[in-house]
């Protein structure tokens, strides 16, 4: 079980987490979305709720979210929870044969950087694969347990995907970014989950003056970049180290300026944010 707190949500109703069922998710559809809680407050929620609403809509799922009712009812299970730091789980559930739907959060396991990884950097290594869908978070046990096994296997913080083509695509639970001649290039847009850390990197990079662009990479272009760095919910902006033979420079001036305006689009947020 990933629930790491005593209470979850079910369609508005708080339960407490003994009745929950994991096993109640491997039947029909599942589309979800992970937030980050910091200071008891659901960062980047309206991004991370109008994503979740583009997967309902790829997927054909008639479904609209209310924004404000999942603000209020998010708040209200962490209040429950006394959850100030950590991730949540959006889980949105159909059942095709019955008509059912049913909208569930719930507290799960995260892996936050140490101080030393955000400095020094963390190794990665490669995965022959890639989402069938990338822009729609659907549930995939068994790609997620293929992952975590390579993972331990490699002993990597995170895994590097390569499309039939040999391109690097993303990370497993990431987007992927390297700095060559002093320029950010990343994967196509509509080939990687398109998150939200990507997002302000973009934004980040426009406001910076740092020329950033989408491109096919190529694993060679790694033999020539001054660094990497992935960037996602739980990790931030987190240098890249090495990925498999590969090594880079963590302390890149562009990837550290990066990072220092990312974590000040998060202290902004939180000194908005109202309920």
């Amino acid at each position: 079980m990933e629930m790491t707190h005593d209470y979850f949500l079910f369609n508005k109703e708080i339960h407490k987490s003994e009745k929950f069922q994991e096993e109640f998710l491997q039947h029909g559809k599942n589309i979800y979305d992970v937030v980050r809680i910091v200071s008891g407050i659901p960062l980047f929620l309206e991004d991370h709720l109008a994503r979740l609403q583009h997967s309902l809509d790829k997927s054909g799922i008639p479904f609209i979210i209310d924004l404000n009712e999942i603000i209020r009812q998010i708040m209200k299970l962490n209040e429950k929870n006394r959850m100030i730091q950590g991730n949540i789980k959006l889980v949105y559930h159909m059942l095709k044969r019955r008509g059912e739907h049913f909208l569930i959060a719930y507290p799960v396991t995260h892996q936050y950087p140490t101080i030393t990884q955000y400095i020094k950097g963390v190794k990665a290594c490669f995965l022959k694969e890639e989402r069938p869908d990338p822009n729609v978070k659907n549930w995939r046990p068994k790609f997620k347990e293929r992952v975590r096994q390579l993972k331990e296997q490699k002993e990597a913080y995170e895994v590097i995907l390569v499309n039939q083509k040999g391109f690097l695509l993303e990370g497993s639970q990431s987007n992927f970014f390297i700095i060559r001649n002093a320029q950010v290039y990343t994967a196509p847009g509509d080939e990687v989950l398109k998150g939200i850390t990507r997002k302000y990197v973009f934004e980040i990079c426009h406001e910076k003056g740092i020329r950033i662009s989408e491109k096919d990479i190529d694993p060679e272009y790694l033999r020539y970049s001054e660094a990497t760095f992935i960037s996602g919910t739980s990790p931030k902006i987190l240098p890249l180290a090495s990925i498999s033979d590969f090594s880079f420079n963590p302390d890149n001036a562009i990837l550290r300026n990066i990072q220092l305006a990312y974590n000040e689009k998060i202290r902004a947020y939180l000194e908005s944010f109202i309920l």
